[in-house]
């Protein structure tokens, strides 16, 4: 590789870099104005130079890196006004081609586990998997999929691996060989691992666009490490069109159950306790998910924060209205993903900063004498909500799913055509269409507009 040789060299001390700076008209419709609006201006030796960006995250990173090389005084080639060192880069970084993508992972995960949360460590190794699975110099082969998944999920891309299978050392064998070296990073190599991750991993459709977007950005953080640590010239993840990317933020309106519709899904998950052959343990279940659910609606709270309220979070003064203090979430990402082996992990709130003071949520009168009801009778004094067997309730299992799914298709039984065949489920004109049970926050933030609450009094409480 042949070396690029400045042909007049300035020293660091003669360069100066200035503030960023957006293109004059550029606002909030930059986008249709200019492609590139964040501008970077330097000067090298009295030469005025400057460089346009798509977005100020990569103004920003350039003009740091600027700043990084003048702080160590390193010399600027005058013809460029680039530093030296980047232009003996200008090919191929040092040490790209001995660093394989699948290996920077390894030491990405590692770096960013402790300041991951249970859930970004489970999201980011999975987009991780896909991206390393993608970025290979020949197509995995579909015999070795599955074991490729599993190795990378267990035993690479985690600080705490188990000893793989001998289908997984197979795998790992074929990836180790076949993963493309950092050097070898283009576009088209970045487009291709995106249209992997636009793909569910059971092959049933695409993705979320939120889920995309969240993606797209591991990777982008995984590149652009090796860009910092010189591995990269460029990330490539900057070079491709985020047209699809963009995360759709809006609710839909028909998969929001109306109050009376959200009551009488919750009446019937609780009837199905009652029916002759349930058994003691269904009838206690069924009530405490009816319980819950009740709880989402009436309150407006995430079901995450439901879960973690404990007793003592609550003031429950009776025939009056309440008040719970909201000091985080639980989620249950799995033992693999947290640092105590717990299935549960308590958080804090969501978009909030961690130390602060916990939320207040009004209860009506009505509410209070539901949780004061279910106090009563479960006898709680900790956590309010837990399973038989005194863990944190689980609404992510199938057993709540199920009396979901067979509470909505009561309420709305499937049609059939004249020759009896089921129409399509887009066709059945179903208004609890898909329909969750996240959907009920919405429903309360409606109820709440609708009844005269200022909106950022609403946003306040949810």
């Amino acid at each position: 590789m042949s070396a690029v040789v400045p042909a007049s060299v300035v020293k660091g001390s003669e360069v100066r870099v200035y503030a960023l700076t957006v293109r004059e008209g550029a606002g909030y419709s930059y986008k249709k104005v200019y492609k590139s609006p964040w501008v970077v201006k330097w000067s090298v030796g009295g030469c005025q130079r400057s460089k346009s960006f798509r977005t100020k995250d990569d103004a920003d990173d350039w003009r740091s890196r600027l700043k990084v090389e003048v702080g160590n005084d390193e010399p600027f080639d005058a013809a460029t006004g680039l530093p030296v060192k980047w232009l003996r880069h200008e090919k191929v970084p040092p040490d790209a081609t001995a660093k394989t993508f699948l290996e920077h992972c390894v030491t990405h995960v590692l770096a960013k586990w402790p300041r991951w949360k249970p859930k970004s460590r489970c999201s980011g190794v999975e987009a991780l998997v896909i991206a390393c699975t993608t970025l290979t110099d020949e197509p995995l082969p579909d015999l070795l999929l599955d074991p490729t998944r599993s190795w990378l999920l267990h035993c690479a891309l985690t600080p705490n691996p188990r000893e793989p299978t001998p289908p997984e050392v197979a795998a790992s064998n074929w990836l180790v060989q076949h993963s493309l070296p950092l050097g070898d990073l283009r576009a088209k190599h970045v487009e291709a691992t995106l249209n992997a991750m636009a793909e569910r991993l059971d092959g049933g459709g695409r993705v979320a666009s939120t889920t995309l977007a969240r993606r797209r950005n591991v990777l982008n953080h995984c590149l652009s490490r090796a860009e910092r640590d010189e591995l990269l010239l460029r990330n490539p993840v900057r070079t491709v069109d985020r047209s699809a990317l963009t995360p759709t933020t809006t609710v839909d309106p028909a998969a929001t159950p109306d109050l009376r519709q959200a009551h009488a899904l919750i009446d019937h998950i609780d009837k199905q306790g009652k029916v002759p052959r349930a058994s003691a343990r269904k009838r206690e279940t069924c009530h405490r998910y009816a319980t819950f659910l009740t709880v989402v609606l009436l309150s407006g709270m995430r079901p995450s924060e439901v879960r973690n309220l404990q007793v003592n979070h609550l003031d429950l003064p009776p025939q009056d209205w309440g008040t719970a203090r909201v000091w985080g979430g639980t989620v249950a990402p799995g033992g693999h993903w947290t640092d105590t082996g717990n299935r549960f992990d308590d958080g804090s709130q969501k978009w909030r900063d961690p130390d602060a003071p916990p939320r207040s949520v009004p209860l009506s009168p009505e509410l209070v004498t539901i949780l004061r009801d279910h106090i009563k009778a479960e006898g709680r004094q900790g956590r309010l909500f837990v399973n038989g067997r005194g863990n944190p309730l689980s609404i992510e299992n199938m057993a709540l799913r199920r009396a979901w799914d067979r509470a909505r298709r009561a309420l709305h039984p499937p049609v059939c055509d004249k020759l009896g065949a089921l129409l399509p489920r887009r066709a059945q004109l179903d208004p609890l269409f898909g329909v969750v049970p996240y959907d009920l926050r919405h429903t309360a933030a409606s109820v709440m507009i609708a009844a005269g609450l200022p909106p950022a009094e609403v946003a306040r409480v949810v």
